[in-house]
């Protein structure tokens, strides 16, 4: 709503939601980021 009342263009609008991406499906993946194990990096703790 900020965007449209400043008018904003559309494709400026849907490039700027494309950077929320990787932090909405962190939720998704990070349970299994969590559960892989590397002896380069060590295991992960969960908080």
């Amino acid at each position: 709503m900020i965007f449209s009342a400043n008018k904003v263009p559309y494709n400026q609008q849907a490039i700027f939601s494309f950077a929320s991406y990787p932090y909405a499906i962190k939720l998704l993946w990070a349970p299994i980021v969590d559960s892989v194990y590397s002896k380069r990096f060590g295991r992960r703790k969960t908080w």
